[in-house]
């Protein structure tokens, strides 16, 4: 199916305006996937923002597709486009830093997002103005809390507005300059325990602007539920042991989601006796 040029940029600008009522009684429950406002997980975290989330499986798009637009076939077909330009450079990317650690297997980190079974989201986020009069939102407070992604990759796109703060060791909030014709690629939790820590995973958060509302799109590169992600053994020097025990992706999706944003749920899969991660700057 052919997608009209632009589709997916007028989407952008379109579907949160468009989608159902905001209010805070709409919003007490936020479904997994769909529509959401302010709440974030289910453990009292809160952001100034609406968003989409949709999982990158094409039926489950489609079936999403009918309540979220009212043109369903194009808004599909705009998703599943970028999604899958997304992909390619999530695993390009993978791909590239396999080489540079030496791995054999150059499709050792890439071939979990490849997977037909993969658990990869995509995820819209507006952050309304603090002018905007249906959200009274101070400038520069949260619209999204401090937190890094569970996922093994993701990449970032937004619009020309401030907002992406990346956080150093000892606490300090660096601001992202904003670039609309670039990505922003992230190392998630996923990926700092497939390469024993080599890579470490970003803490970050997205604070409001007082002129300008903010616009997110965000692909999250997942393994497959019954992925198994461990250390890979070329990546562990003789006689080392593992920072990390093995765990699938659904059982570290399971944790992530019982924990608030602020913890870090890589914690919970330490090996006994692992050695401590030296912190490291972003």
């Amino acid at each position: 199916m052919a997608c009209q040029s632009g589709s997916f940029r007028d989407w952008k600008r379109k579907a949160v305006g468009s989608s159902p009522d905001p209010s805070p009684r709409s919003c007490e429950l936020v479904p997994p996937l769909g529509y959401g406002s302010r709440n974030i997980g289910s453990h009292g975290d809160t952001g100034h923002l609406e968003y989409l989330l949709l999982h990158t499986n094409p039926l489950s798009i489609s079936q999403n597709s009918k309540t979220i637009s009212k043109d369903p076939t194009e808004f599909s077909c705009a998703v599943e486009e970028y999604i899958e330009a997304a992909r390619e450079v999530a695993c390009e990317v993978l791909e590239l830093v396999a080489e540079g650690l030496w791995i054999t297997d150059k499709l050792a980190l890439s071939r979990h997002i490849r997977d037909a079974q993969s658990d990869s989201v995509l995820r819209l986020n507006y952050y309304p103005a603090s002018s905007d009069p249906s959200m009274v939102v101070p400038n520069n407070s949260i619209g999204f809390g401090e937190h890094s992604d569970p996922q093994i990759l993701t990449v970032l796109r937004s619009n020309d507005v401030c907002g992406l703060e990346i956080s150093t060791h000892d606490g300090l909030w660096i601001p992202v300059p904003p670039d609309p014709d670039e990505f922003f690629v992230m190392v998630g939790d996923s990926l700092q325990a497939l390469t024993n820590g080599r890579l470490r995973s970003v803490r970050h958060r997205a604070v409001t602007n007082r002129s300008k509302s903010r616009m997110s799109v965000i692909y999250f590169g997942a393994p497959a539920p019954n992925s198994w992600i461990r250390p890979l053994p070329i990546l562990l020097p003789p006689h080392q042991q593992p920072l990390y025990k093995p765990f699938t992706w659904a059982q570290y999706k399971e944790a992530a989601n019982s924990l608030a944003l602020r913890h870090t749920r890589l914690d919970l899969f330490k090996a006994p006796d692992a050695p401590l991660l030296l912190s490291a700057s972003p």
